[in-house]
């Protein structure tokens, strides 16, 4: 018979096997959105007891209420009102606040073969997604000729148009993730299989042709390496394995493109670098209506997507925004370097991708990177390997 558990781990399972459908069903909502929302109302007829948060997210919570009431006051003096764009913007942000509560409150109670199993859906998807990524520009002459020349998530809407920087960003925070915790649930996992993966998936970032996704394997090595410096024998021996497969498979294979782009940093102002930097000097000057220090707040914001973390920050939040992002950076760092702690470390890499655009909104970047968070967050709390033994 099917149990409330045995639903509620079905339903968990179809959101880690959908969330990579990228067709709009309505309202700019995916089928994984339907399944959260569908595993949320289980989660209430179930009867799921509702912990209340105690310590610093009480104190987050509290400070964030504060804000929002201070920043409504100043709002109403000066005679604005809440905008659809913002009550959008809120509710998409609450609702992902609803999944990861979610995930929080099933994934602690599942066992490490069930953990296993997630992990192993999320890999047959990684490799699935590289090899769309790498055959949409090896045959894009022959099927893809009208549509972008980057890839995206597959059965996307309007294939003018591409989310490349989300699919390489999911490539390089999967390329971690696999890295750390791979051979923590499988301990006789083959001693070739990291490399041929780390370089598969290395030609799919190429694919995307993303910077966004080199500064987050750059962070890696960086803080990897200052905290454990033989990680850069391994990164060189990668290296080599990659140059090798780089000029057997992929040099005169139709990446020129992608190259090019991935390699190319222009500031100016038609380029994708230079936008970002205009848009956060406008953000900046607009700023100043509120006094820098505050941001519209939310539910009073006009543009949605600001392709940007951080004018996204300083247009919502004010000046305190961007400041609380550098520092939780800067913290979680430190906080890999003092405790090698696999958690930290994505957490810190998925907050330099913020830096491209606002991922956080996006259900197929935030369902594998919230699995991704709590399954390490398994691993390091778990003594898994004796588990296996």
């Amino acid at each position: 018979m099917l149990n409330a558990r045995n639903s509620n781990k079905i339903l968990m399972l179809t959101i880690v096997s959908v969330f990579w459908i990228g067709y709009p069903l309505f309202l700019g909502q995916r089928i994984v959105d339907v399944v959260i929302f569908i595993t949320f109302l289980f989660c209430v007829w179930g009867g799921r007891k509702i912990h209340f948060v105690r310590g610093w997210p009480l104190s987050l919570f509290l400070l964030l209420c504060s804000y929002f009431i201070l920043t409504w006051y100043l709002n109403f003096v000066i005679g604005k009102v809440p905008s659809v764009a913002g009550f959008y913007l809120f509710s998409k942000i609450l609702f992902i606040c609803l999944f990861v509560f979610i995930v929080f409150t099933y994934m602690k109670t599942l066992s490490v073969e069930e953990y296993r199993k997630f992990v192993v859906i999320l890999l047959f998807i990684f490799l699935g997604l590289c090899s769309w990524a790498i055959f949409y520009v090896l045959f894009y002459d022959s099927f893809f000729v009208e549509w972008h020349p980057r890839p995206s998530f597959p059965f996307i809407k309007d294939t003018r148009l591409s989310d490349a920087h989300l699919l390489a960003a999911y490539f390089a925070i999967s390329l971690i993730f696999f890295s750390e915790n791979l051979g923590k649930f499988f301990k006789r996992m083959p001693f070739w299989l990291l490399p041929i993966l780390l370089c598969f998936g290395a030609v799919a970032i190429i694919a995307t042709g993303s910077r966004i996704a080199l500064a987050i394997v750059l962070f890696w090595i960086l803080i990897k390496a200052l905290r454990q410096p033989a990680f850069l024998v391994k990164v060189g021996f990668i290296s080599l394995c990659f140059i090798l497969v780089f000029f057997l498979f992929v040099k005169g294979a139709g990446f020129e493109y992608q190259l090019d782009r991935l390699f190319s940093f222009s500031f100016e102002e038609t380029s994708s670098l230079g936008k970002r930097v205009v848009r956060f000097l406008e953000v900046f000057r607009e700023s100043g209506e509120y006094y820098y220090l505050f941001g519209k707040s939310l539910l009073y914001a006009d543009v949605f997507y600001f392709d940007g973390i951080l004018s996204f920050l300083l247009a919502n939040f004010g000046i305190i925004g961007p400041v609380v992002f550098a520092f939780g950076l800067v913290f979680v760092s430190y906080c890999f370097l003092l405790t090698g702690r696999s958690d930290s470390l994505l957490l810190g890499a998925v907050l330099v991708s913020l830096l491209a655009s606002e991922f956080f909104l996006i259900s197929r970047f935030m369902v594998p990177v919230v699995f991704y968070f709590y399954i390490s967050r398994y691993g390091h709390s778990h003594n898994i390997n004796s588990a296996q033994k």
